[in-house]
């Protein structure tokens, strides 16, 4: 996956699901935190607070500022928390950093 450099970047959950309850969720606290792949100690950036979104099954979106000094070619980890109830849930996604036109 890739992330882009000096541009305003959309991190999205979809299809968040409890199993056991057998229903999506749409009542968690998630956030997201930015590391680099060789330093997964110092964050990169604020929290990305990732908002659910009205009238979907499970679906959370937040924003990754243009501000955050990505750099291109670097592998960064994306950590993803969710919280709901006492459960929590971690995602991690390796993503690189690149230009927007690039395929």
């Amino acid at each position: 996956m890739k992330i882009y450099v000096g541009s305003d970047n959309l991190i999205t959950l979809t299809e968040l699901y409890d199993t056991v309850a057998a229903a999506y969720v749409n009542d968690a606290t998630v956030k997201g935190e930015l590391y680099t792949f060789a330093d997964q100690v110092t964050q990169i950036g604020d929290d990305v607070v990732m908002s659910y979104i009205a009238a979907s099954d499970g679906n959370y979106r937040g924003q990754l500022p243009n501000g955050v000094a990505l750099v291109l070619g670097t592998t960064y980890i994306m950590k993803i928390t969710v919280t709901n109830d006492s459960n929590v849930l971690v995602i991690k996604v390796n993503v690189t950093g690149a230009y927007p036109n690039e395929s």
